[in-house]
């Protein structure tokens, strides 16, 4: 199923502020069904007055999807991470070229339609977005939060910005369980600080899939949000209207469901807001003055043995009915059947897992006839890879990186030809890689600090991303050595490690590297000190952070070598390498010196391409292949975007092709032409009547003289013909022709004796012409061949 919106809905206002920082794509203009990218960024800054980094920072992001990289494959935190290092390159250098802009920054929330059909959102700060379906928020983004911490105190909570100061990390999460009738929302501070979750989920489930509704909830939330929030705020509500899966039940009310009534549509009710502490209802006993049948009681009134006799009776039936029932439902047939139905319907409530134990079941039954197994293991083969599927997309969602790597090349090896399944796993090894090799830095670090405890943790959890390196192993055990533990063998390291991703310690030892308890706080902490980490649940937070001269030396030397590799790529030409070395140099240390080198490497792989594109394309214009080098020229303006001899060419290329067309299907025209001629030209010939091939002939030699010899030799041969035919005649028989056209007015008679006599190229041609006339209507063609041959005398 193809994913479809209904016409998504925004706010945003400045509330009651005279400026709004918020920014939101797509505007009121410009949004449809069709849309694929939505962003909402929120500004913060010390002062509100041209405060415009939301503006600047949704516009990058809206730049880099839509024309620096547009995503070829799903979006993921990859593709997000460049994106975002791109935002900050350029809002620093805004910064640099702004200076009363320092310190203003912006959170972000954006959404992206992927052509899979799942949908990808990505933020920084605290702008939320909530997946809602039937009553119920299924999913709803985490805040990111900054401590601002002061003599060793809390003193405010901050939402993280992207502000190009301070390097900042994305979230992603792609969510490909979509419904029909879902909701999207995207909202900032003021929305969900005024609507708690119940406000949300009853307003939205007052939707009845119609843009009219939808515009009504907006416009309540932004009443109330008005009345009850002092800052500016901004929302996108996008409605599903085809989901990519489907629902569990079957899409009716209840009552419809239950009852097969047709349900009116319901009046939203937006103006009865769920209100205080909503309590679960207590289900009250059923009461009844019904009398058990046989309660041994003194309310028995018949006698004891008749009793015992009707119980007797009752118990046979029963034990009857039980062997009757047990006969019908053992039939292997029946067994099968049951069986289908069951798979069948765990399929289509997506339970997968269960479908393939049923469709096992089926193929285990003993059938006297098995031609429909055949059916069933395709069944359970397609049954098993929804499975796969499903379990890949899991693992994935929750970024257990190794396991969605397995299930996806468990997919790949039922089926090479999956581009898509490709295509994840290439992005899975990518990064994989890339968090390796975070890992590894990390715990270089803590290694200099001769923290060995903590770089061991950070070693396993990369030995679990690539579980052969006996270099990380040689490092876990040096730090063992440090801490006078054993020392371990590839096998039992690689053995430990998939224990502790299954128990989940990997996050956890991860957050406790970061968030380790410190008490002594003297001469470390200063005034304004700021600490910024991933959040997690027991919101924990470090008091402060080791520095060390060696950690220095170490990033110093980084940072130097890095820079050193770019400028040697730069110098051979390999910008691609230049660019890769310099942006992860600017991890260790920002300066401008250090942008400029990223800003003409990537100029550099620009005009790189720019000059490979216009090479092929003026290739191709000198070898007449016009259709490619226009091609290339519209790719090369991809790299200049007002390059003028790239523009120019491609307009010439445009109108040859033009011309080329208009060319051909005038030649194709005349060809035709030519060759309806010449088969009637023939055809005139076979059946002697000479003037008509002659005429023919002369027609098609005006249309193309490209076999003018040919043709002249033909006409030559008619005119020698028809010379033949007159010379045959004899004055007598023309003078008896006269006499018999005469008396027979022209008609059959006349044309019979001249045809059967040879006379039609030797009798006089008004004789001729009235014999037409006369043929006119009655034998059209006898009347066209007398005329022909009286013109062409």
């Amino acid at each position: 199923m193809k994913l479809k919106f209904r016409l998504p809905q925004l706010i945003s206002t400045g509330g009651k502020q005279n400026e709004n920082l918020d920014y939101v794509y797509p505007d009121a203009a410009n949004i449809s069904p069709d849309s694929k990218l939505f962003i909402i960024c929120d500004g913060l800054g010390p002062y509100r007055n041209g405060n415009n980094v939301a503006e600047i920072t949704g516009k990058l992001f809206y730049d880099y999807f839509t024309r620096i990289a547009p995503p070829k494959q799903r979006v993921g935190q990859i593709y997000m991470n460049d994106a975002l290092r791109y935002a900050e390159r350029k809002l620093w250098q805004h910064v640099q070229e702004n200076p009363l802009k320092q310190g203003m920054g912006s959170s972000l929330m954006l959404l992206y339609v992927n052509d899979d059909g799942s949908i990808s959102i990505a933020w920084v700060g605290n702008i939320r977005a909530y997946h809602v379906r039937d009553k119920q928020i299924i999913y709803e983004t985490e805040d990111h939060l900054t401590i601002l911490r002061e003599n060793g105190r809390n003193i405010s909570v901050e939402p993280r910005v992207i502000s190009g100061s301070e390097p900042v990390w994305v979230s992603v999460t792609v969510i490909s369980d979509i419904q029909s009738d879902d909701y999207f929302l995207l909202c900032t501070q003021g929305i969900y600080e005024t609507f708690d979750h119940r406000n949300i989920k009853y307003l939205l489930s007052q939707g009845d899939g119609t843009d009219t509704t939808n515009r009504a909830i907006v416009a309540k939330m932004q009443e109330l949000c008005t009345q009850n929030w002092d800052d500016d705020f901004s929302l996108l509500l996008i409605p599903v209207q085809e989901g990519t899966t489907v629902s569990k039940a079957t899409g009716l009310p209840k009552a419809a469901a239950n009852t097969g009534e047709i349900v009116p549509p319901k009046t939203a009710q937006l103006d009865n807001l769920p209100s205080g502490i909503v309590k679960r209802k207590e289900r009250k006993p059923e009461t009844t003055s019904r009398k058990p049948l046989f309660s041994g009681g003194s309310n028995m009134n018949m006698p004891s043995p008749a009793r015992a006799g009707i119980i007797s009776l009752l118990v046979l039936l029963a034990i009857t009915a039980a062997f009757a029932y047990q006969f019908l439902i053992s039939k292997p047939e029946d067994v099968f059947k049951r069986c289908l139905n069951k798979a069948t319907e765990y399929m289509a409530a997506g339970d997968f897992e269960n479908a393939v134990k049923q469709f096992e079941s089926a193929l285990e039954v003993k059938l006297p006839d098995t031609s429909a197994f055949t059916g069933v293991r395709e069944q359970l083969a397609q049954a098993r890879y929804s499975w796969l599927s499903k379990q890949a997309e899991n693992f994935f969602n929750t970024q257990n990186w190794v396991k969605a790597r397995i299930k996806y090349e468990e997919l790949l090896a039922l089926n090479p030809a999956d581009t898509l399944v490709k295509q994840q796993v290439d992005v899975l090894n990518q990064t994989i890689v890339a968090e390796k090799t975070k890992l590894l830095a990390k715990a270089d670090t803590l290694l200099g600090m001769k923290d060995y405890a903590n770089a061991k943790q950070l070693l396993y959890e990369a030995l679990y991303f690539d579980q052969t390196n006996d270099q990380i192993l040689q490092q876990i055990n040096q730090c063992n050595q440090y801490l006078n533990l054993q020392q371990l063998s590839l096998a039992d390291a690689v053995q430990l490690v998939t224990r502790m991703d299954s128990l989940g310690e990997f996050k956890t030892n991860r957050l406790a590297v970061v968030t380790t308890s410190h008490t002594d706080t003297t001469g470390v902490l200063s005034d304004g000190d700021i600490f910024e980490q991933e959040p997690n649940p027991d919101n924990i937070y470090t008091d402060q952070l080791p520095v060390t001269t060696t950690t220095t030396t170490t990033l110093n030397d980084k940072y130097t070598n890095l820079v050193k590799q770019g400028d040697d790529a730069m110098k051979a030409g390999d910008f691609e390498t230049a660019k890769s070395r310099y942006t992860e140099a600017l991890s260790y240390n920002r300066n401008t010196t250090l942008e400029e080198k990223i800003n003409a490497s990537e100029q550099a792989i620009l005009e790189k391409k720019y000059n490979d594109v216009i090479a092929l394309a003026d290739q191709a214009f000198n070898g007449a292949n016009y259709e490619n080098a226009r091609n290339y020229y519209l790719e090369a303006l991809k790299y200049k975007i007002n390059d003028e001899y790239a523009g120019s060419r491609a307009e010439e290329c445009q109108d040859k092709l033009t011309k080329a067309i208009t060319a051909k299907a005038t030649n194709q025209a005349k060809t035709e032409r030519y060759d309806k001629l010449i088969a009637e030209a023939e055809a005139a010939y076979a059946a002697e009547d000479f003037a008509t091939a002659k005429g023919k002939y002369k027609e098609a030699l005006q249309v193309s003289p490209a076999e003018a010899a040919r043709i002249n030799t033909k006409i030559a041969e008619c005119d020698s013909k028809i010379t033949n035919l007159q010379s045959e005649s004899s004055s007598k028989k023309l003078k008896k022709a006269e006499k018999i056209c005469k008396s027979a007015n022209y008609g059959e008679a006349c044309y019979d004796y001249l045809k059967s006599n040879n006379l039609l190229y030797s009798v006089d041609a008004q004789i001729l012409l009235q014999v037409s006339k006369y043929f006119e209507t009655k034998d059209p063609a006898k009347a066209k061949e007398c005329a022909n041959i009286a013109n062409n005398r």
